[in-house]
């Protein structure tokens, strides 16, 4: 039985090219029957993302974020298969 569900878009293999060049893809997952939103990014689009929220605001926040060398289709799946039926699934929100 599959522990998890990656809700890619119809269009992710045309342009995975794009989304690992922009470096940062959100997306549902749905694991042992709850949804979840992850904010997959590469360590330089977090750090723009950092620098241009900060310019604005006081803080940074951004729920369920993972960082990754490159974010593809299988980075994300790796990430899942080592995270999916371990403790540190409880650090991650569902969606409500």
């Amino acid at each position: 039985m599959m522990r998890y569900q990656i809700n890619f878009m119809a269009y992710f293999d045309d342009e995975e090219w794009l989304i690992e060049a922009k470096g940062c893809l959100e997306i549902e997952i749905y694991i042992n029957q709850k949804t979840y939103r992850f904010n997959f990014y590469d360590q330089v689009r977090l750090n723009q993302e950092i620098l241009d929220t900060l310019a604005h605001s006081q803080y940074f926040f951004d729920e369920n974020i993972v960082i990754l060398n490159v974010v593809n289709r299988a980075n994300i799946i790796n990430f899942l298969e080592n995270v999916v039926d371990t403790k540190y699934m409880d650090s991650f929100k569902t969606q409500g």
